[in-house]
């Protein structure tokens, strides 16, 4: 089984408690608002790193990833944003990624809360 670690609005500062966390997992992902490439590199120095641009993200950041990214872990298909709406009224760029995608699982940054949510199918996985 693979170790996920999934951070977001990191606005430029990554602790070196998250660098440790991360060390120790196999992918880290990253659901936007960077705010410096500098945490990127720092989180690929130790461990395979996915990520998506958020709002404050400026060129550097947005010209090395996309607005959503659509991947799969261990069979789980995964679609990952910043910014996806308020669930379950998703705004219509993440409802149209998530008809395209079936995704098992949605992974969004942007509100700064904690929340996990099962209604995108009705089972349990683990990553």
């Amino acid at each position: 089984m693979k170790k996920v670690l999934v951070i977001s609005d990191t606005h430029s500062y990554i602790d070196d408690r998250i660098i440790k966390y991360a060390s120790e997992a196999d992918y880290v992902i990253h659901a936007g608002d960077i705010g410096n490439f500098d945490v990127i590199r720092k989180l690929k120095s130790v461990s395979e790193v996915l990520f998506v641009y958020g709002n404050i993200d400026g060129n550097e950041i947005r010209s090395e990833s996309n607005k959503f990214e659509f991947f799969k872990l261990n069979d789980l298909k995964i679609l990952l944003t910043h910014i996806s709406g308020k669930t379950p009224k998703y705004n219509k760029e993440t409802l149209i990624k998530i008809k395209e995608h079936n995704p098992d699982l949605l992974i969004a940054g942007h509100s700064h809360i904690s929340v996990s949510y099962t209604h995108l199918r009705a089972h349990e996985t683990v990553l």
